[in-house]
Parts: C-alpha cells; sequence; structure tokens
C-alpha cells in the first residue's frame, strides 16, 4: 500500500492546487486556491491523516443559493484522509467523507505545528486572540 504523501503526490493534493466544491444550491461552483497544509497521522492510526488547509476564494462561476453571506477571502479547512475498509476504496487512501473527530490534545498539536509550518498566518493568530479576550 501507498505512503500518505505517495498518495497526495500521486492525486495532486499538495499545494498549491485548486479546489472548486459545488455551492449547496447546486447551481454554482466556488473556486478557491489551496494555498498551504500542514498534516499529521492521527495518534496510534497511521491509516488516517488530520488536514488543516489554508484556502484564498478565486471566484464564483454560476449562481450562489446564499446571496447575503460574503465569501471571506482566506478560510482554513478542516478534514481528513483514511485508508478505506471497502469496496473500491479497499486499502487506497482518499478524502474523508465526513467531518473530523479530534481531541482537543491532538487538535491543539495539529494547530501548533500549523502555525509553525506558516499554514496558519501571524495575523489570523493575532485576530484569534483578540476575539478570545474581548478586544
Amino acid at each position: 500500500m501507498e505512503t500518505f504523501i505517495e498518495y497526495a503526490k500521486r492525486k495532486k493534493r499538495i499545494p498549491p492546487r485548486k479546489l472548486t466544491p459545488k455551492d449547496i444550491g447546486r447551481k454554482g461552483k466556488l473556486h478557491f486556491n489551496v494555498v498551504d497544509w500542514t498534516w499529521m497521522y492521527q495518534e496510534g492510526n497511521k491509516e488516517k491523516v488530520l488536514i488543516i488547509e489554508r484556502i484564498e476564494f478565486e471566484k464564483l462561476e454560476g449562481e450562489r443559493s446564499n446571496k447575503i453571506a460574503r465569501l471571506p477571502d482566506k478560510e482554513y479547512r478542516l478534514g481528513y484522509c483514511i485508508v478505506g475498509k471497502n469496496g473500491h476504496l479497499k486499502n487506497k487512501w482518499c478524502w474523508g467523507q465526513f467531518s473530523p473527530h479530534v481531541g482537543i490534545g491532538e487538535l491543539g498539536k495539529l494547530i501548533a505545528q500549523a502555525i509553525d509550518e506558516g499554514t496558519i498566518l501571524q495575523e489570523d493568530i493575532d485576530h484569534l486572540s483578540n476575539a478570545l479576550s474581548g478586544s
């Protein structure tokens, strides 16, 4: 079985890359640039990788279902890749279908690693610190 990094290279998941999800209303497509990422194996599980991606909005193609909300220029996306257990994905890496479940200690390690690697920017850390302190 291939390693996670072999999978990421083969599937062109390593930044910089494009991300184009459909809008929730299915009448439009959002275009993002994945600028940077940080990943780490889940503790005690070499078949699951936790990921933080810094993404930047590029453009909207078509219509958005929510016409009021403004898309931020920059966002952070949490996700995971896992080795499949069934069907055609058995023993193959794939992007996790659901939201990741992460313990607070592990989340702290992933965030600290993302800060150290520059995935999470200092300006965003400052903004978060101000929000937490009520400033």
